[in-house]
């Protein structure tokens, strides 16, 4: 076993009040390991990979031709795939506001939970990959053959960016400093 279970706000027994009555945060806090300037490059890279893989999501209903847009299955492979990279950019935005030194609940929360974000993402990317390559060779759509394969592409250049924000993740660094 992993010991006691964790109660859900937990992370509230680290905040005390002072002799002003306010509250003040006593628990561990995290700090990005590495120079300014280091810190920026993760930054930017985890809010580029992000910003890159919803681009490719929301291209691909964009370009989706008419007969793949009422596909029940794939618009639930697309949903899913959405709501994924919604996730993991919340997760990515909850970390960048506060890069420079995290509290322990949001470390737990964005640095800790990224990677299998990030892969959940991937897989979501795949599965709607292999349904859209499915329907297009079960289906043979009859429209133009650029925009039918833009959205299979577009699904296979989401999960890339998904898989490259997750090493981009696991290779970071943070140190406890309280």
């Amino acid at each position: 076993m992993a010991g006691p279970p964790k109660r859900r706000r937990a992370y509230l027994d680290d905040f005390v009040r002072d002799a002003r009555g306010e509250y003040v945060y006593r628990g561990r806090r995290f700090r990005f390991d590495g120079s300014e300037r280091a810190r920026r490059r993760f930054c930017a890279a985890a809010a580029g990979l992000t910003v890159l893989a919803a681009f490719f999501v929301i291209l691909q209903e964009w370009f989706a031709p008419v007969d793949m847009s009422s596909s029940l299955p794939l618009i639930l492979l697309w949903l899913i795939q959405a709501v994924t990279i919604a996730l993991t950019g919340w997760s990515i935005a909850r970390m960048i506001l506060r890069t420079r030194e995290l509290r322990a609940y949001v470390y737990d929360a964005t640095i800790l939970k990224l990677p299998r974000r990030a892969l959940a993402a991937a897989i979501a990317c795949g599965a709607s990959l292999a349904g859209q390559l499915i329907y297009l060779l079960v289906c043979r759509s009859a429209g133009p053959a650029l925009p039918t394969w833009i959205r299979p592409a577009c699904a296979c250049l989401a999960g890339v960016a998904c898989l490259l924000l997750r090493r981009v993740i696991r290779a970071s660094r943070w140190t406890e400093i309280s």
